[in-house]
């Protein structure tokens, strides 16, 4: 382990090794996500075991939206350059257009509603349930002016870094279980809310602050607090009778501090050589992949592939794995195909 291993650290390509690592595991427990959902929310239809299995699958994979923004955050407030923020929005904005107009040809395809009914609604909000997570980045990078302004000055007085992230932890974290009501009155509800989480990817990937965290405690730490989103949700659950998502929101306190925890391992790793170019190859596609993959995931639901691999088949806990690796596997490959068309990235992803 290095443990003094600072963001600016990169390969003669230019890329972050660890980035882009984090990139892909991240990637991969969206699509387990994805793929154990249909079991989770048959709840008091399957068994007890099957459901408390995938739970916890998906109490450990809930970090992976919050490692995009951890991510974004380190790589794109510690550059020394002056980031062009509408080449930054454009390059998430157009392939979230053209994805969108291509599934609501699909919803319309499969009698959701019609056409210009659903591309109408692209310009209010996402048309499909995986899209919100790039609409939100694209409002982190809006505000990124202003983020990066008090970036600036959390990096030089620790004093107001711990006010700052207290703060927001208690007003965008802790109110999810516990609603301050003194919060609402100050009017500071969902203060810079996933923009501070941004902001502490930044944070947690400086030099300095590595050094003070070491690789056992951070793994423990993410081991417990992704434990206690399995038994928050377990509890929450059983409580209402209904599958219950609560503990799974991604500013949740347990989310945040299982994410953060994951993420500052992902720096101190050491990847062998012979991994680079397969990380640095497979890391550019993983927007692209995370676009289409529920497209793909229903490919392969209905068949399509003259085969069908649902989260049931063979057995619940093989057939959630297997349903995932095929779908990345198959996105992976297309996504790469894609890169065959000139200039396929700006719209594709």
């Amino acid at each position: 382990m290095n443990t003094n291993i600072d963001v600016k650290e990169v390969t003669a390509a230019g890329h972050f090794i660890w980035g882009d690592t984090c990139r892909i595991v991240a990637i991969i427990l969206v699509v387990l996500i994805h793929s154990s959902a249909p079991i989770f929310y048959t709840y008091g239809i399957i068994s007890t075991k099957l459901f408390l299995g995938v739970n916890l699958l998906d109490s450990f994979s809930r970090v992976a939206v919050p490692l995009f923004i951890l991510l974004s955050g380190a790589l794109l407030l510690n550059t020394g350059k002056d980031l062009i923020l509408i080449k930054r929005v454009s390059r998430v904005a157009v392939p979230l257009f053209c994805w969108s107009v291509f599934y609501a040809i699909i919803l319309s395809y499969n009698g959701a509603g019609s056409f210009w009914s659903l591309f109408k609604n692209i310009f209010y909000g996402p048309i499909m349930f995986h899209l919100g997570f790039v609409y939100m980045i694209i409002g982190v990078y809006l505000a990124l002016p202003f983020s990066r302004t008090i970036y600036n000055s959390l990096i030089v007085n620790s004093n107001w870094a711990i006010y700052f992230f207290a703060l927001w932890f208690l007003i965008n974290s802790v109110t999810i279980y516990y609603p301050i009501p003194l919060v609402s009155s100050l009017q500071l509800s969902n203060c810079l809310n996933y923009t501070g989480l941004f902001m502490l990817g930044g944070y947690l990937s400086k030099a300095e602050i590595q050094n003070r965290i070491k690789v056992p405690a951070a793994f423990l730490t993410y081991i417990l607090a992704s434990l206690s989103t399995f038994f928050l949700t377990w509890y929450f659950t059983a409580k209402t009778k209904v599958p219950t998502e609560t503990a799974y929101q991604y500013l949740s306190p347990n989310v945040v501090i299982s994410a953060a925890a994951l993420f500052v391992i992902f720096p101190k790793i050491t990847i062998p050589q012979c991994f680079h170019k397969t990380l640095m190859y497979l890391s550019p596609l993983v927007f692209p992949v995370y676009l289409m993959h529920p497209f793909v995931m229903s490919l392969l639901r209905n068949g399509f592939f003259s085969f069908s691999i649902t989260p049931y088949t063979f057995y619940p806990g093989i057939g959630v794995f297997l349903l995932a690796i095929t779908t990345l596997i198959i996105s992976f490959g297309l996504a790469s195909l894609t890169r065959l068309i000139p200039f396929s990235e700006k719209f594709i992803g």
